[in-house]
This record gives structure tokens, sequence and C-alpha cells, in this order.
């Protein structure tokens, strides 16, 4: 038994983007009472970018969703303060320049997410704002690996940063 848990561990962690692997980058900014700080989990699937505060797991990720609202409203066990950049279904990340503003309306939705004051041992619901204005550059994708920068405002905030992801299964 043990010899199986042994080999199907890899496995798992394999089919999860990587296991202990976060990607990287460097965000700034305060959203709300919450700021970036030197840690930062950088995944991508299917269709999104997620860019998170702390270190998170892959298999932590599963709360990742188009929309946030009504009956979409995700919850989480983890505290965090993130920045998503949702694409249209089943369109992956793929390079050049995204603008939400007065002048260009972007084909992808950008969101901050947190999550705040969880009691132990239960889930609460995201608080989720879409952004207000915002410009994504993807500089290169590929099923490994996203590399771009961001700047977005927010009602309650902004954020900068520049990031290279990697693939996470549960971000889709």
């Amino acid at each position: 038994m043990r010899a199986l848990t042994v080999l199907a561990l890899p496995l798992l962690l394999a089919a999860c983007g990587g296991g202990a692997t976060y990607g990287e980058g460097d965000v700034q900014g305060t959203i709300g009472p919450f700021s970036f700080g030197d840690e930062l989990t950088a995944y991508h699937g299917t269709s999104f970018i997620v860019l998170v505060d702390r270190k998170m797991d892959c298999l932590d990720m599963s709360w990742v969703t188009r929309n946030y609202f009504g009956s979409n409203e995700a919850t989480s066990d983890q505290e965090f303060l993130a920045v998503q950049f949702s694409f249209a279904v089943d369109e992956s990340p793929s390079p050049g320049t995204y603008i939400q503003d007065a002048e260009s309306e972007a084909p992808i939705d950008a969101w901050r997410l947190f999550n705040s004051d969880v009691p132990s041992g239960s889930s609460k619901a995201i608080d989720a704002e879409t952004g207000e204005e915002y410009r994504l550059t993807v500089d290169s994708a590929s099923e490994d690996a996203v590399i771009g920068s961001f700047e977005a405002t927010f009602v309650d905030g902004t954020a900068a940063g520049t990031f290279e992801t990697v693939h996470c299964r549960n971000v889709r």
C-alpha cells in the first residue's frame, strides 16, 4: 500500500500543475485594506490568469470561476488577495495587449478578489469586483507558461506588476 501511495503522489502533483511550483512575479498595489507583498502565486489555466498575494497550492485554486456574482458566488477556506484576468470561454491567454478604458473595451474581464477573516475550518464567500480600467500585456504564452505585465484600477484600489505563470488544471 505504501508503494502505491509513493507512486501516486507524483502523478497527483503533476496533474495539478507541478505541485510546489507557483509561478513568479512582482505585483505592487493596495486593494481595499489589503496589499500585495513579496510572495506571489501566478497560475494560468484554460481561460484564466490568476495572481494571488501568497503561496497557494494548485489544489486550493478550485474557487476560480468566470463570474463571481449570483449563483456563481465562489467560496474558499483560504485568505487571499488576487487579481484575475478571464478570457472568453475556451480561449487561452495569447500574446497581445488587452485594454479596458474610456476609449477601448477589452475582450477579457479583470477581477479583484479577496477573502478575509475566514473562520477556522470553514469557507467564506469571495469578495469580487470587476476592474474599471486595465491593461494586460501578454508577451508570450505556451501551455507551460504565460509571461506578461498588467496595470489595473478597481473601485477600491490599484495593482500593477509582472508575472510568469505556471499551468494549473484547477484554474479552469
